[in-house]
């Protein structure tokens, strides 16, 4: 059996992957696939075609998303003197348990959100009850390291002309802004301000990985696994 799975992006229907490089792959064959996502959509039910050349039924079924949205599994069945029923209704049950797994994936993201929520809120309850600013730098360092479960994690603040300076990170009760370690987390944070968002090693996509080579750095001349800022 080949498999297709297409899902709505931006307005756009987006093939998201395929199993099988017989019938879907080619540009027609794709462009039939967005169209009965379509179909499939507006239908809300299962809906059997087939593609030029190819003796195989297709049979589309929605996958429902908690969002509301949908998107669309594509299986091309042989069927040899057998009924096609029988594997309409075992794909059903595909669809329906991929419906459940994203609403299970969605109620544990909501889970975590609030979770984090909390506990941001305390934390900013016990840096707000620091005695100084020092003393709230470490513990927004020391209860982030707890809460995000990393080896190390250090704040940078901008000093005289914008220059960025560690003014705390976890393990340690004074920053030696002089040792090569703290430096190169300072240069990780200039780099990311530099960039003005999120930044990271290895990167998530191969359009940062030239702007990125300070945290690349980081991650191979201090042996460890990723470096973000």
């Amino acid at each position: 059996t080949e498999v297709a799975y297409c899902s709505r992006q931006t307005g756009r229907v987006r093939l998201r992957q395929t199993g099988g490089k017989r019938i879907f792959p080619d540009t027609e064959s794709q462009g039939l696939l967005e169209q009965w996502h379509t179909e499939v959509s507006d239908s809300r039910s299962v809906q059997l075609d087939q593609v030029d050349g190819h003796s195989e039924t297709i049979a589309s079924l929605p996958v429902f998303l908690p969002n509301g949205d949908l998107e669309t599994l594509h299986a091309a069945l042989l069927i040899r003197g057998g009924r096609i029923e029988p594997l309409v209704v075992s794909l059903q049950l595909l669809a329906t348990g991929l419906s459940s797994w994203y609403a299970r994936l969605a109620a544990r993201q909501t889970e975590f959100e609030a979770h984090v929520s909390s506990a941001l809120i305390e934390l900013i309850g016990k840096c707000n009850q620091a005695a100084s600013l020092a003393a709230s730098h470490f513990t927004l360092v020391t209860e982030l390291q707890q809460l995000i479960g990393c080896n190390t994690v250090a704040i940078a603040v901008a000093g005289k002309r914008n220059q960025l300076r560690l003014a705390a990170m976890t393990g340690v009760s004074h920053v030696d802004q002089k040792s090569a370690f703290c430096r190169d987390l300072v240069d990780c944070a200039t780099e990311t301000q530099t960039r003005g968002s999120l930044t990271n090693w290895p990167p998530m996509s191969s359009n940062d990985q030239q702007a990125t080579r300070i945290h690349q750095y980081v991650v191979q001349q201090h042996n460890v696994e990723a470096v973000m800022t």
